[in-house]
């Protein structure tokens, strides 16, 4: 895994944020803070391969907003996901 490809998606999650910022997601979230500060590359025991973002200070159960974050990064070309993206929000 290459840890540039981790780092540009960080930057395209920033991104993302900022867009969402802008399209007035509700639920709650602490847009002041609000920011991901981890992407992880994961390789489960049976062999799957994912990408994990996390993103702090918004509310773990806002679907509108991780569903926002997951289609913004499915739509934008600056980075290829290739592997699934699982958006994890926590306070």
């Amino acid at each position: 895994m290459n840890i540039e490809k981790l780092k540009l998606i960080k930057e395209v999650v920033g991104e993302a944020i900022e867009a969402a910022q802008q399209s007035e997601i509700q639920g709650p979230i602490n847009w002041g803070d609000l920011s991901c500060v981890e992407v992880s590359y994961c390789l489960s025991d049976d062999g799957q391969e994912s990408y994990i973002a996390l993103i702090e200070e918004a509310d773990p159960i806002n679907d509108e907003f991780r569903a926002f974050i997951a289609n913004y990064m499915l739509t934008q070309s600056k980075v290829q996901i290739d592997r699934e993206l699982v958006i994890k929000t926590e306070w």
